[in-house]
């Protein structure tokens, strides 16, 4: 057994065993032992850990459990220890507790790392008393043997005392890590700062500021905001106003409404105190306090209209909605219908629906056609009609939606009207009402020319005339986007239909030279792979043009730079170790040193920064790949839990690798804005119902981190989806990205029957459009990188 065991697991698991309380094995350890039963051999013990790090915690957690539960009696100090390792990367805390539970071995083998897995799982469930007693023996047992705690202990047990509020303890533990990690040393007296500001002492936290320095990573404001809110808390106000001219503009908005000018105003410094609040709401991020000091200065009515307004920029909607309506009774007529749209916008961010009607209806429906409507300007009229429109859309009202639209796009000179023209015309075209889409999408185009929607609409009706076999006429609306709009953003889409009309029309070799077109504009994208197909052309082929670079040895700064962001990691520190990729990230010099990097971070589990410096790489090369450049824009992670997923499910795994890489880009521990979470961007209501299914009892959102957790949930879920849909892949990617509902809506669409290349894009989403065009093109790439599955151009069979 080696000894080279981390107290936050191995590789990229390092985070996930943090939070994590999957209890679902425990009873395994208590299975009777058949007669005859051995112990773990060392062999075994020692392949159990390979496999632990190559990403099957719980596997091997699961595996060890049936092990134990075969000898409980003779369970060696080395397979107990492997056991709990394996649990804790699991998040079986309560399983490890039981592990290492009373065991005398416990500070002597391993250098203390059953010692420091207790503490651990202490932490974990929120026993912080008891991991203070776990770390603090884990120490002394530490000191005993000449080895003082590495950092990553001091970090982990000061989040402890700090849990308990024993705020300088925290704050010794904080440089006593800094002192052990000199290259991330600010990062820890940054965190020292935090704590002696939670218990006031200024001096100290001074003195911890000063240490940090110019030059670090460390943001001055993150120092200085510190430094000073300590500083006013601790009644020392001068001090903290001297710390405020350290900050940023931004940063000094945010202690406007609480500090500063609370401060100034009992000096008797009105003015400037106004001044500040002003910039405060100017700039935004100072929060409702600006707005109640502003108020308290002046109660006007420009001065409520402009507390309000800030409040509706920073999404403050019920107190912007109230101010502007409090604002309204006092405003001179030429103000309020302006100030009437910023209500109604107010109360649309509320989704109060039925307030934004009657809020606009006396602007828009004024009796006798005279009143309030007469005094509107043309652009503010055209605004109201829009979000009255929008308004009614989102209560259910599509015909009233239309209306409104309809008097948007006749108000000249409207900011909406070519959104609203559009708007129109796809609400029939949902309803199924070709002819009146048609008309509206050719309105859009006419009277909005150089408008996005305008080319959307192109694109629209040439679809629509493939659909009704008239190619002809399709291509010209494809010709025509390529004549206005080069670049755009349908370009390729508009050259690969045009292709494809031209083709239906019996002109072949125009067809190939449109087809040949669209695989030179990307040929790494959807539409290449798709004209590849059309004209027997091995696309890939297309896409490697230069030949594989030698890759440098990685500069020593680089290696520095690796060293901190995974030490940070280790600390649970991702976005500190972020910002030191970012800071460095410009200094990088030459294409080895940018590729060799790229890779580097790759296979350290930052994919992110990986992948985006690789796209960095492709730019500079003119658009051209090699094979080391494209596996590292396009990376393959957690390989070994992927194949065996994919294996048990009986999924096409470069498929799974396609989807994990729009997903996620391989970041087991990312969440995004809608609270998906990890590789494959399960949400937490679906990952719970999913795990019924296959018997993970007890599951917790948690748990989603664990990329062998989340793996087995989603491939799961995406072979649920191919069997509700006929394994159709492209109504399953749509499923998995919007929701199976939404396909179910939208198969009913004629471009839905038509065949799979004009249904993807009459996908109205465009997010979910451009995600199943991704994952597509992706499946081909990850096939012919990494050999998950053979074939040449191929695309899903529908």
């Amino acid at each position: 057994m080696s000894n080279s065991w981390s107290v936050w697991g191995s590789g990229s698991a390092r985070l996930q065993i943090r939070g994590l309380c999957l209890v679902a094995a425990a009873s395994l350890l208590t299975v009777p032992a058949p007669a005859g039963a051995q112990e773990t051999d060392a062999d075994t013990l020692v392949a159990l850990e390979q496999r632990l790090a190559e990403g099957y915690a719980l596997s091997v957690s699961r595996q060890l459990a049936r092990q134990l539960s075969l000898h409980p009696d003779r369970a060696t100090p080395d397979e107990l220890l492997l056991a709990a390792r394996a649990h804790a990367e699991a998040g079986l805390w309560k399983v490890v507790d039981r592990l290492l539970s009373d065991r005398p071995w416990l500070d002597g083998l391993d250098a203390g790392a059953g010692r420091l897995l207790q503490a651990r799982s202490a932490q974990e469930q929120g026993r912080h008393q008891e991991a203070d007693e776990h770390f603090a023996r884990f120490a002394a047992a530490s000191a005993a043997r000449g080895s003082p705690p590495p950092a990553e202990i001091h970090v982990l047990w000061a989040q402890s005392l700090a849990a308990l509020g024993r705020h300088a303890e925290a704050a010794r533990r904080y440089e006593d890590g800094a002192a052990d990690a000199p290259g991330i040393a600010p990062w820890l007296w940054l965190s020292a700062m935090q704590e002696l500001a939670q218990e006031g002492e200024v001096s100290r936290l001074v003195a911890a500021a000063t240490r940090i320095g110019r030059g670090s990573a460390v943001p001055r404001d993150s120092i200085w905001l510190t430094a000073a809110t300590a500083s006013f808390r601790a009644g020392e106000t001068d001090m903290g106003m001297r710390f405020t001219d350290s900050l940023s503009i931004r940063a000094r908005t945010r202690l406007a409404g609480e500090w500063i000018a609370p401060a100034l105003l009992a000096a008797g410094d009105t003015v400037s105190a106004r001044s500040v609040l002003d910039e405060a709401m100017r700039i935004g991020g100072g929060g409702g306090t600006v707005g109640d000091l502003v108020l308290a200065l002046d109660d006007s009515w420009s001065t409520r209209h402009a507390v309000a307004k800030a409040d509706l920029a920073e999404g403050r909607y019920g107190r912007a909605a109230e101010g502007l309506a409090t604002a309204l009774r006092d405003a001179p007529e030429q103000s309020r219908p302006a100030m009437a749209l910023e209500q109604a916008r107010a109360l649309f961010g509320q989704r109060r629906y039925s307030a934004v009607h009657r809020t606009l209806t006396p602007w828009l429906e004024p009796s006798g056609g005279a009143g309030e409507a007469a005094s509107v300007d043309a652009p503010t009229l055209a605004a109201m009609w829009f979000l009255s429109g929008r308004s009614l859309y989102r209560r259910g009202q599509r015909t009233a939606a239309l209306t409104a639209f309809e008097r948007t796009s006749e108000i000249p000179n409207s900011r909406d009207g070519a959104y609203a023209t559009f708007l129109i015309a796809d609400t029939w075209h949902d309803r199924g009402n070709t002819a009146e889409a048609v008309s509206a999408y050719e309105k859009t185009v006419a009277r909005f020319p150089r408008s996005g929607y305008a080319g959307t609409a192109l694109v629209r009706l040439g679809l629509l005339r493939l659909v009704e076999a008239e190619p002809a006429a399709a291509r010209g609306y494809f010709d025509q986007y390529r004549r206005r709009f080069p670049g755009g953003n349908w370009y390729q889409a508009a050259t690969f239909w045009s292709a494809t009309a031209a083709h239906e029309a019996g002109q072949a070799a125009q067809a190939r030279t449109l087809f040949n077109e669209t695989i030179g504009y990307d040929p790494i994208s959807f539409y290449a792979m798709r004209a590849g197909e059309r004209i027997g052309v091995d696309t890939w082929e297309e896409i490697v043009q230069r030949p594989d670079p030698q890759l440098p040895e990685l500069a020593p700064e680089h290696d520095r730079l690796l060293e901190r962001m995974n030490l940070l990691r280790s600390m649970g520190w991702v976005s500190r170790a972020k910002r030191e990729f970012r800071r460095q990230r410009r200094s990088v010099r030459g294409l080895g040193q940018s590729l060799a990097l790229a890779a580097a971070l790759n296979e350290s589990g930052w994919t992110w920064e990986g992948s985006a410096m690789g796209w960095t790489v492709h730019a500079d090369q003119n658009g051209q790949w090699s094979l080391t450049l494209l596996r590292t824009v396009f990376p393959l992670s957690n390989a070994g839990p992927l194949l065996a997923a994919a294996a048990r499910e009986g999924l096409d795994p470069a498929l799974v690798a396609a989807l994990i890489r729009r997903e996620s880009i391989f970041d087991p521990t990312v969440v995004s804005s809608a609270n998906a979470v990890g590789l494959m961007q399960m949400i937490p209501s679906t990952g719970a119902e999913v795990a019924r299914r296959i018997g993970l009892s007890e599951f917790t959102s948690a748990q989603l981190v664990v990329p062998e957790i989340n793996l087995a949930l989603g491939t799961r879920y995406l072979r649920d989806l191919l069997g509700r849909f006929q394994n159709r892949p492209v109504a399953a990617l749509v499923s998995y990205n919007a929701g199976p509902h939404r396909y179910l809506r939208w198969r009913e669409f004629p471009e839905f029957k038509a065949g799979r290349d004009i249904e993807i894009d009459r996908i109205p989403f465009s997010e979910t459009r451009r995600y199943v065009k991704a994952v597509l093109s992706y499946r081909f790439l990850y096939r012919r990188l990494y050999g998950l599955e053979s074939g040449r151009n191929e695309l899903p069979a529908e």
